[in-house]
């Protein structure tokens, strides 16, 4: 049975599967996520029997979900720069080219697509920092913590909370695209390109979640339970 004092970051670390749900009920699982899904529900007025009722199926769905909980800190680590930060680093250019073709064509008339532009600029440069430092600084860090070498405390917890806020913003400005483009809605008139900037955009905002989550409610956790 779904315990309504589960937070809803735990809802999902037990079942990736859940997140569908929750997305599809505009309900933050990553940054947001530390808070109880009886309070969630409470405000923003869902019918958590509803809620809980749709969750309990997915439970109750044989699943190939992959448990990230058992992996170590090592192994997440690499796949969340083999995979997220790769795939970042091929999908930001091409979003971008797309997003300034569509602006340039239809932003004197549509000004929501030049703020579409810009806002996935801001969030692209503050992106590709967050990965380098990442891979340079915080994640050697977390491997050497792994590794048995015990590092400062209040350094790797001062470098969590930092990556953690980075996080919040970067899921608010994904938040903003998604309301300029209607949840990804492209008009009845769009062209190919403007269609597919909007499917792009939508994917990108799913991985930066799967992204987000695996890093601040399994291998961040991981990290401080190990010091």
């Amino acid at each position: 049975m779904i315990n309504p004092d589960q937070h809803i970051a735990d809802i999902v670390t037990n079942d990736y599967r859940t997140a569908g749900v929750f997305k599809q009920y505009g309900i933050d699982f990553c940054c947001g996520g530390k808070i109880p899904l009886s309070e969630v529900c409470q405000k923003k007025g869902i019918d958590i029997d509803v809620l809980s009722g749709e969750l309990q199926n997915l439970y109750e769905t044989p699943s190939m979900n992959t448990d990230y909980t058992s992996w170590s800190i090592n192994r997440l680590s690499d796949f969340i720069v083999g995979y997220h930060h790769g795939y970042i680093r091929d999908a930001i250019p091409r979003i971008t080219s797309y997003a300034n073709k569509v602006a340039s064509r239809h932003g004197n008339t549509h000004p929501d697509l030049i703020e579409i532009y810009e806002e996935f600029q801001r969030l692209s440069a503050e992106l590709m920092d967050h990965a380098e430092d990442e891979e340079t600084r915080v994640f050697p860090a977390l491997k050497n913590l792994s590794n048995g070498n015990r590092p400062d405390d209040t350094t790797l917890n001062a470098m969590i909370d930092e990556l953690e806020s980075e996080h919040t913003a970067a899921g608010e400005s994904i938040a903003r695209i998604r309301t300029l483009t209607s949840d990804f809605t492209p008009p009845e008139w769009a062209c190919n390109t403007f269609r597919i900037l909007f499917k792009e955009l939508e994917a990108f905002e799913t991985d930066l979640h799967h992204h987000v989550h695996l890093e601040n409610n399994i291998l961040f956790r991981k990290a401080q339970l190990a010091l």
